[in-house]
């Protein structure tokens, strides 16, 4: 089931900046030769949806890749009220970044119809790289399931098959829309999923940010700032801080230093003390209903921190 390299690989991000979200918005900017970016999508979820949106245009501007349309989407879960994590990344969702604010305008279209016109325009081909909450992409999927059957893939990160971060048993983007998880693991649509599992095996402490801030840029000084504030910052933990959304990017162009198992993927929506938990079912306990994604559990870290330390400093 797993979604393999093609260069370059047309792809749609849907995200939340977020703080580790710009690092895998900026890592996939960085990447012209290997990732066609068609657009960027946000969503509500770390912060506000007014500010996703802002804070898109703003890493694009950082980029210098004014050509990359982004749209705004839904201002709140499926079902529920919002519950963002402005204490992890700031009421900003990007403090530290040091960035001015963005140029233009807002778009006008929705990020749900961009979703589905770009699909629409490359059937079979194109990837959404999904790091936030699912609201827009479950939209999508309900508005217009023939069209969003013809998508290549999705790759996201979400989801953990043990512990949570916002609870004992669920991970923030699946916690906050819980109903759009299901629908889009419940899609039949080709899913590879980082959960928790592998993103806490690739962090990135203070040496890391030392070494990065050898090449002296707006990149890496903004990085460095916002990587000041995340969590608490990365010296408020000696393991150093997961980068949760940059490992998806990452797998686009590098799937090979990723190992992953097919599994059954079933998202808690009923019980009140595992709301937006992933049940994740291998092998054997898989069962009739069969496997519906890929969930990666293992990451070459050493790679991926220098790969992502490299492109950031060629921004």
């Amino acid at each position: 089931m797993a979604i393999s390299a093609v260069d370059p690989k047309p792809v749609l991000i849907d995200c939340d900046p977020g703080i580790d979200d710009a690092l895998a918005l900026l890592l996939a900017m960085s990447e012209p030769t290997h990732l066609d970016i068609v657009a960027i999508t946000t969503v509500a979820g770390n912060v506000a949806a007014v500010q996703t949106e802002r804070n898109a245009r703003r890493l694009r501007d950082l980029a210098g890749r004014s050509e990359i349309a982004v749209f705004g989407g839904c201002r709140r879960p499926l079902l529920r009220p919002l519950q963002d994590a402005a204490h992890v990344h700031g009421e900003t969702g990007m403090d530290g970044c040091g960035l001015a604010a963005p140029q233009g305008r807002p778009s006008q279209r929705h990020a749900v119809a961009a979703i589905l016109s770009a699909v629409a325009k490359q059937p079979g081909q194109l990837t959404i790289c999904a790091v936030g909450p699912l609201t827009n992409l479950a939209a999508a999927i309900v508005q217009r399931p023939d069209v969003m059957a013809q998508l290549k893939g999705i790759v996201l990160m979400g989801g953990a098959a043990a512990a949570g971060n916002v609870t004992a048993h669920a991970e923030f983007n699946f916690y906050v829309d819980p109903e759009a998880a299901r629908i889009v693991f419940e899609s039949g649509i080709p899913i590879v999923m980082h959960g928790l599992d592998v993103t806490h095996k690739a962090r990135v402490d203070r040496p890391w940010v030392d070494q990065l801030l050898t090449v002296d840029t707006p990149v890496t000084r903004s990085v460095a700032g916002m990587l000041s504030v995340y969590n608490g910052g990365v010296d408020g933990d000696p393991r150093g801080r997961p980068v949760h959304d940059a490992l998806a990017i990452a797998y686009l162009v590098h799937p090979e230093w990723f190992g992953g198992t097919d599994c059954h993927v079933a998202i808690e929506t009923i019980n009140p003390d595992q709301i937006g938990r992933s049940h994740v079912r291998a092998g054997a306990d898989i069962g009739e209903e069969g496997a519906n994604a890929q969930v990666i559990f293992e990451i070459d870290a050493d790679r991926f921190r220098s790969y992502l330390a490299g492109q950031l400093q060629s921004l």
